[in-house]
């Protein structure tokens, strides 16, 4: 991997080849969420689309905790939306309710990706409080 210029002048996206170029700002919210304990990537992420999902610590391994988390992370996309601050999207990654975040504005910072990634944290800690069923209580 080699770093491409920036429009400012340093090289700090990294390009992967063949013209794939990865903005720095999906690498920071990359890094966000696998440093997460109650967010999973669900998808690699080779250009500019993160796929991941809430998945708070501590649910047990049973047949409801994916039923939760898919109703979870759909009430998760619609809290954040309505916010009116950013706009995610959504698809099914192997029957689990994925949270999209794409980056297309080249005029995208790190201070509009931190955002959204607050309010990610911010609205998924109040639903998964809300909405736990007590048979997946820890």
């Amino acid at each position: 991997m080699t770093r491409r210029p920036s429009p400012s002048g340093s090289s700090d996206e990294p390009d992967y080849g063949n013209g794939r170029k990865v903005p720095i700002v999906t690498t920071a919210i990359r890094a966000w969420i696998e440093a997460s304990l109650d967010f999973e990537l669900l998808a690699p992420v080779p250009f500019s689309v993160v796929c991941f999902r809430q998945r708070p610590r501590g649910l047990p391994e049973n047949g409801e905790t994916e039923a939760y988390l898919n109703r979870l992370n759909e009430r998760l996309l619609e809290s954040v939306n309505a916010t009116g601050e950013v706009f995610l999207s959504h698809t099914q990654l192997n029957g689990k309710f994925t949270l999209r975040l794409a980056i297309g504005n080249l005029r995208t910072t790190e201070a509009h990706v931190r955002r959204a990634w607050e309010l990610l944290q911010q609205h998924a800690e109040r639903l998964d409080a809300e909405l736990r069923p007590a048979a997946l209580e820890a």
